[in-house]
């Protein structure tokens, strides 16, 4: 696989989890994140969009970045129950 279509689906995944950090329903950690966080997370996505329209075609890049941006809305809330479950018992 090339190196150059995981890059942006890192970038991607990286500002989802920032997003989710920063939000004050996270489960994760005991205080959030600072919200100026916020609008690094939006450009992280932009620029992952971007370079992924560079190699696919837009409406791919766009169909990639929503599969990932629902796919990890999805599993950090749930990841963080798992995990917060496991340590209160």
């Amino acid at each position: 696989m090339d190196y150059f279509s995981v890059l942006p689906i890192a970038i991607m995944l990286l500002a989802v989890a920032l997003l989710y950090f920063s939000n004050k329903h996270q489960m994760v950690f005991a205080k959030t994140w600072p919200k100026q966080l916020r609008p690094v997370a939006y450009l992280l996505i932009i620029a992952a969009i971007t370079t992924m329209a560079l190699k696919f075609a837009l409406s791919a890049a766009i169909f990639i970045s929503l599969m990932v941006i629902m796919l990890s809305i999805i599993f950090l809330p749930t990841f963080a129950h798992l995990t917060k479950g496991k340590t209160n018992e």
